[in-house]
Parts: C-alpha cells; sequence; structure tokens
C-alpha cells in the first residue's frame, strides 16, 4: 500500500476478494490527537468498511452496534466489555468523492478491550455511529488511482 495519506476520494482498494470505492475522507483534528478515516464503499450501503490511521497505526472497521452511551465508563459490544481510553471534541474536515467539502465539529469516544480491540464511537452532524477497529496489515490493501 502507498502512504494512506495518498488515499483520496474515488481511489479503489482491494482488499480480500472484495474491491471498494473510496467514499470519502474525514480528518479529525483535536487538541492532542489526529486521525483520517477514509469511507470505503464496495456497491451498496451495507457494504462498507472503514481504513482508519490512528496513533500511526493502520485499522480496518466495520459499523457495529453498542450497549450503554458514549461517554459511559464502559460500553458492551458482542457481550464483551471496553473500556474508556479517551474522549474529546475534535474539528472534522470531510471531501467526498462528489468533490463535495464540509466541516463539522465531532464529539468521539475510544474504547478498548483486554485484547486491545478498539471500539470508535463518533457523533457530529450525521448522528452518532460506532466503528469496531481492528489493526490491519497495510500489504493486505492494494490501491489503484481513480
Amino acid at each position: 500500500m502507498t502512504e494512506p495519506f495518498a488515499l483520496k476520494p474515488g481511489d479503489v482498494v482491494s482488499y480480500g476478494a472484495e474491491d471498494y470505492v473510496v467514499e470519502s475522507r474525514i480528518a479529525y483534528t483535536s487538541p492532542r490527537l489526529y486521525w483520517t478515516e477514509w469511507v470505503l464503499n464496495a456497491g451498496d450501503a451495507d457494504n462498507r468498511i472503514t481504513v482508519a490511521l490512528l496513533d500511526s497505526g493502520l485499522y480496518l472497521g466495520k459499523p457495529c452496534f453498542f450497549e450503554g452511551r458514549p461517554g459511559d465508563q464502559m460500553l458492551r459490544v458482542e457481550g464483551r466489555l471496553f473500556d474508556l481510553r479517551r474522549a474529546g471534541r475534535a474539528d472534522a474536515s470531510m471531501e467526498y468523492d462528489t468533490g463535495a467539502t464540509r466541516f463539522d465539529r465531532a464529539e468521539f469516544w475510544h474504547y478498548t478491550d483486554a485484547s486491545g480491540r478498539l471500539i470508535a464511537v463518533r457523533r457530529g452532524h450525521l448522528g452518532e455511529w460506532a466503528l469496531d477497529l481492528t489493526p490491519a496489515d497495510p500489504a493486505l490493501l492494494d490501491v489503484y488511482g481513480a
């Protein structure tokens, strides 16, 4: 994989046996943290993944459901408990494959379990959503320019 910051809306990313198109790029900036997420779509709204660059690590994420409220000390996902690791507010700069851009403020909560699995919860103009993030090997992603 090329440098992750080189991903841009419209690029095609092959992962496993599936091809995904980069739908959008969201860069989050808070006083102590910066990270980027790319939303990839394999052709329908139910088949999306997220590639996230956070703390110099690359993660692959899928939407997930959680029990609890963002900001609680613990959340439950698929029967497993996750502890709050960090929380805050960030500026969000979004770029879409249509060429449109948007700026927003987002609240975020990052939770981990004993194995290091990461649950990232966001609240912004699109509502509230959560991602189940697992570490990813960049060699497993093939990137083709738009």
